[in-house]
């Protein structure tokens, strides 16, 4: 009777890894079928050390148009020095707002750096610093704003930043002189075949190149999209904000202008500001500027994190953890600052000793 028990239970212990590594099923918005596990990722920690078989699912697979090569403002530019509007009837404390001197926006083409960075000089006369919050491969073929697009933009997880800056300028190298079909996404996010531009570049640049062009410093953090950005980016980022001389502008940029340019903005603001303004209140007049609702404090915004809601529940369903993450994240990020005015305890190991996961 003992040893069939035994078999009974090994038999349900088989079972059981069967149906959790075997469950199958499509990804958002994709074509390709993998294992649940693999393919719908929930936390940061899962998406930055997925496994290398798993990432191919998302391996770049076409340029994506970002930009046209025009003088235009980028999308969703905004700078602090921006009118500070109500949330939910409330008006925000705008203390240090003034004095932050930082702006945001979606992806630029050369020409609309250029004009951008004229925009900004009309206000400041400080030394500006671009701050490249994009992971993916990207840069500029004849002045356009291009990017190497995989499913759900996450086609470098797991790369170092001096590997994915070294892949990228050897792509757009080798895009130099040859005929290049460059694709604008459709409301699927989906490639549009239909819809496709075809350049033979004469000149190729990366971000960097064109930012020193214009007189712009420039500063890269590999921040995956859609998702919390990683412990050791947040650490670059705060080694890179202890080298800063007292006055600069900087300017947060990813390719919407939405999720990771907020969080960096709200993550400054934080910097400069947390010992003084509220969380809610720096979040809330981050929102207000023109970023995302970061701490979904409209209920419209709760699925998504957004400004504005997305119908899209496709697209939503597997956004929803991460926007959730975030959320916690911010006032972890908060309360670490307010313990730590001189930022001498690096933020990966105030979270280890504080047992806060990611």
């Amino acid at each position: 009777m003992i040893d069939f028990h035994k078999r009974i239970v090994a038999f349900l212990a088989v079972l059981a890894i069967f149906l959790l590594g075997y469950t199958a099923t499509s990804l958002a918005g994709g074509d390709v079928t993998v294992k649940t596990t693999a393919s719908e990722p929930t936390t940061t920690w899962a998406v930055e050390n997925m496994p290398e078989a798993d990432r191919q699912h998302y391996a770049g697979e076409f340029w994506r148009l970002d930009a046209e090569d025009n003088e235009d403002l980028p999308k969703n530019f905004r700078t602090s020095l921006d009118t500070v509007g109500k949330v939910n009837g409330i008006l925000p404390d705008s203390t240090g707002m003034d004095k932050l001197k930082i702006s945001g926006s979606g992806q630029m083409s050369e020409s609309g750096m250029e004009g951008l960075l004229e925009t900004i000089r009309t206000k400041t006369d400080v030394p500006i610093y671009i701050v490249d919050l994009r992971q993916e491969t990207h840069g500029y073929l004849d002045g356009t704003a291009v990017s190497w697009y995989g499913k759900r933009n996450w086609g470098n997880i797991g790369k170092k930043t001096e590997d994915i800056i070294k892949a990228e300028s050897v792509l757009l190298q080798d895009a130099l002189a040859v005929d290049t079909n460059v694709y604008p996404l459709d409301k699927s996010k989906h490639k549009a075949e239909d819809a496709a531009i075809t350049f033979t570049p004469l000149e190729t640049k990366t971000e960097a190149e064109v930012a020193a062009e214009y007189g712009a410093n420039y500063f890269r953090i590999t921040s995956t999209d859609h998702i919390w950005t990683s412990p050791e980016n947040i650490d670059r980022f705060i080694a890179f904000y202890k080298t800063l001389p007292n006055d600069v502008w900087l300017h947060f940029h990813c390719m919407a202008g939405e999720g990771r340019t907020t969080t960096y903005m709200v993550l400054y603001d934080i910097l400069k500001n947390g010992k003084n303004v509220s969380l809610a209140d720096i979040a809330a007049r981050q929102y207000v500027i023109g970023g995302i609702d970061i701490m979904a404090m409209n209920e419209s915004n709760k699925m998504t994190h957004s400004a504005a809601p997305v119908t899209d529940t496709a697209i939503t369903s597997w956004k929803q953890s991460f926007g959730q993450e975030r959320t916690e994240m911010i006032p972890l990020f908060y309360q670490y600052v307010r313990e730590n005015p001189k930022l001498d305890i690096s933020w990966s190991e105030w979270l280890r000793r504080e047992k806060k996961t990611v």
